[in-house]
C-alpha cells in the first residue's frame, strides 16, 4: 500500500508541475509525514505546525493556496514560491490527512494543472481512509480486495489523460502507459509494455535522450523536447517531463509527454500572420492619413478664403486707385492740355488692362505646363490596364518567391489620360516593390473606387524607406540609400511616376518605414 501511495504522490507532483510534496497526517497530539517526495520535511516544520493549529481550532478549510513568504523558517528559494494544501480525508479518531505541494521557484499553480489533479484525488481518498483506519486500529495491511480496487481506479485515472503518461523501469522499459497516450503513437498499451523508451524516440534525438537520462538526478524534474515515432514511421514533436524515484528497491522514471504538433501549427500560423498584421496596420495608417488629410483640407480652405480676400483686395486696390484718380483729374479740368490728357488716358488704359489680367488669372484653372512630355490623352478602360499590370506583377513576384495578392472592384473603370504613360508609371512602382522585397515577403495591389477618383495602393513588406529620406523622394535622381545601378529602367524612379500621374491630374503619396515595407498610393480622376 505504501508503495502505491508513493507512486501516486509522484504522479501528482508531476501533473501539478510542483517541486516537491507530501501527505501530512495530523493527529490529536501532533503530526507526522508518512509520504514525502522532494525537500526534507524539517524545512516545513513551521508550516506543519501552522496546519496543526488550524486543525485543532476547527477552522481548517478544504483548500489553501498561499505564499511561502509568511513562513520565516523557509529558506530561499522556497520563500519565492506558492504552497497548495488540500484536505483529502478525515476520520474522527485519527483526525485528517492533507496533501501539501510546493511550487517551483517564482511560479504559481495554474488552474489547468490543479484540475488534472482534482480528477485524480478522489481515487486515492478511499485508500488513505484505509491507511488512517489501519493507523488508528493498528490493524496492519489492508485487504487485498481494497488494493485491487484502488489499482483499478488508478488505471481509470490514467485513461482520462489526453497526454502520454508512462512509467519506466530502471532499464528504461515501459512498465505502465495510459491507453490514450499509447493511441497517440498508434499503439495499443500492451504493445508498449516491455519495450525500451528509445524505441519510440527519433534516431536524431536518441543520443541526447540517453545523456539526459544518465544525468537525471533523483527527485529532479527534467523537461526536454524530442521527436517521438508514430505509426507509420512519422516523427511528431513532443514536450516530455521526466522524474526519477526509488520505488521500493527499484528505481523508476515517471513521465508525461505532450504532443506539440498543434502548438507548432499555431506557431507557424502566427509567423505567417505577422506580415499580414503589419500590412493591415499600414493600411489602417493610410485610412488614418486620409482622415487627417480631410481635416487638413478643411483648415486649408478656411486659410485660403482669408488669404484670397486679403490678396485680391490688395491687388485690385492699386490699379483701381490709378483709374479713379486720373479719371477724376480729367473730369475736373476741361482746359487740360491735350498731351497731358492723352498721357492720363494711356495710364487709365494700362491699369484697366492690368485689372482685366488679374481677373482672368483668378478665373483661369490650368495645370502645370511641362513641355518635356507630350501626353496623348484618350478615354480608356483603366481596369483592363490594371489587370495586365497585376498579371505581370504576379509573374515577377512568383519568380522571386514573393506572395502576391490582387484585389480590385468588379466594375468598369474609365479615365481620361495617356494610357501608355500611366502603364509605364504604374509598372515602375511594381518593379520597385518586387526589387526591394525579399523572398517570402508580401506584395499587395489594391484598387478602390472613391467618389470621383480611383485609388490604387501598392503595398509591400520590403526594405522600406528611412523617414529622413521621405521628404526628398520626389526630387530628380534622388534615391534613399540606394545606388543608381540597383534600380532598373530609365533611372527616374518615383520622380517619373509623380510627373506622369500629376500631368494626368492625379496624385502620388508614400508611406514607408525602414525594415517594414512601403505603401505607394496613386489616385486618378474618373472620366466625367
Amino acid at each position: 500500500m505504501n508503495e502505491l501511495i508513493n507512486n501516486i504522490l509522484e504522479i501528482i507532483i508531476l501533473l501539478s508541475d510542483s517541486r516537491s510534496g507530501y501527505f501530512i497526517h495530523i493527529l490529536n497530539d501532533g503530526f507526522n509525514i508518512p509520504f514525502q517526495c522532494g525537500e526534507e520535511e524539517e524545512q516545513f516544520a513551521e508550516l506543519n505546525n501552522y496546519l496543526l493549529r488550524l486543525e485543532k481550532s476547527h477552522i481548517f478549510p478544504e483548500e489553501i493556496i498561499t505564499s511561502a513568504e509568511q513562513f520565516d523558517s523557509l529558506k530561499s528559494p522556497q520563500k519565492h514560491c506558492e504552497i497548495f494544501i488540500r484536505k483529502i480525508v478525515t476520520i474522527r479518531n485519527a483526525n485528517s490527512v492533507s496533501l501539501v505541494l510546493i511550487s517551483k521557484d517564482k511560479e504559481k499553480f495554474s488552474r489547468e494543472k490543479l484540475y488534472l489533479m482534482d480528477n485524480f484525488l478522489p481515487i486515492i481518498q478511499r485508500h488513505l481512509h484505509a491507511y488512517l483506519r489501519n493507523i488508528s486500529q493498528k490493524a496492519g495491511e489492508i485487504e487485498p480486495g481494497l488494493s485491487n480496487e484502488w489499482e483499478e481506479k488508478y488505471k481509470q485515472f490514467l485513461s482520462i489523460s489526453d497526454d502520454l503518461v508512462f512509467i519506466l523501469d530502471d532499464h528504461g522499459c515501459f512498465i505502465e502507459v495510459n491507453p490514450s497516450g499509447a493511441g497517440i503513437l498508434g499503439h495499443q498499451p500492451g504493445n508498449l509494455i516491455g519495450k525500451h523508451f528509445l524505441e519510440i524516440v527519433s534516431s536524431a534525438d536518441s543520443e541526447r535522450v540517453i545523456a539526459e537520462l544518465k544525468n537525471l538526478a533523483d527527485s529532479v524534474t527534467l523537461q526536454l523536447n524530442v521527436n517521438l515515432i508514430m505509426k507509420p514511421e512519422i516523427e511528431v514533436p513532443f514536450s516530455i517531463r521526466l522524474k526519477t524515484s526509488d520505488s521500493g528497491q527499484k528505481k523508476v522514471v515517471y513521465g508525461i509527454a505532450k504532443n506539440l504538433s498543434l502548438q507548432r501549427k499555431y506557431e507557424q500560423e502566427l509567423k505567417e500572420i505577422i506580415p499580414k498584421l503589419t500590412e493591415a496596420n499600414r493600411l489602417l495608417m493610410i485610412e488614418k492619413s486620409r482622415y487627417n488629410q480631410d481635416i487638413s483640407f478643411i483648415n486649408e480652405l478656411n486659410r485660403m478664403k482669408s488669404d484670397f480676400v486679403s490678396n485680391v483686395s490688395h491687388e485690385l486696390r492699386t490699379p483701381l486707385a490709378s483709374v479713379i484718380g486720373f479719371s477724376e483729374t480729367i473730369a475736373s479740368d476741361p482746359d487740360m492740355p491735350i498731351e497731358m490728357r492723352n498721357e492720363f488716358n494711356r495710364i487709365i488704359l494700362e491699369e484697366g488692362k492690368r485689372l482685366a489680367k488679374l481677373i482672368n488669372q483668378l478665373l483661369d484653372i490650368s495645370g502645370v505646363d511641362d513641355r518635356k512630355l507630350v501626353l496623348q490623352k484618350s478615354r480608356f478602360r483603366l481596369d483592363h490596364t490594371l489587370i495586365k499590370i497585376a498579371e505581370k506583377a504576379r509573374r515577377l513576384s512568383e519568380a522571386k518567391g514573393i506572395i502576391f495578392t490582387f484585389e480590385m472592384i468588379s466594375q468598369e473603370i474609365l479615365i481620361d489620360g495617356d494610357e501608355e504613360r500611366i502603364y509605364e508609371a504604374l509598372m515602375e512602382i511594381v518593379n520597385n516593390s518586387v526589387k526591394f522585397t525579399n523572398p517570402g515577403g508580401r506584395f499587395t495591389l489594391i484598387v478602390n473606387s472613391l467618389y470621383k477618383e480611383i485609388e490604387i495602393i501598392f503595398s509591400d513588406t520590403g526594405v522600406g524607406i528611412p523617414s529622413k529620406d521621405l521628404p526628398f523622394i520626389f526630387q530628380k535622381y534622388y534615391r534613399a540609400q540606394k545606388k543608381a545601378e540597383e534600380i532598373p529602367g530609365k533611372g527616374l524612379g518615383l520622380v517619373f511616376v509623380n510627373q506622369i500621374i500629376e500631368l494626368n491630374k492625379g496624385s502620388v503619396s508614400i508611406q514607408s518605414e525602414a525594415g517594414q515595407g512601403t505603401s505607394v498610393i496613386v489616385k486618378l480622376p474618373k472620366a466625367q
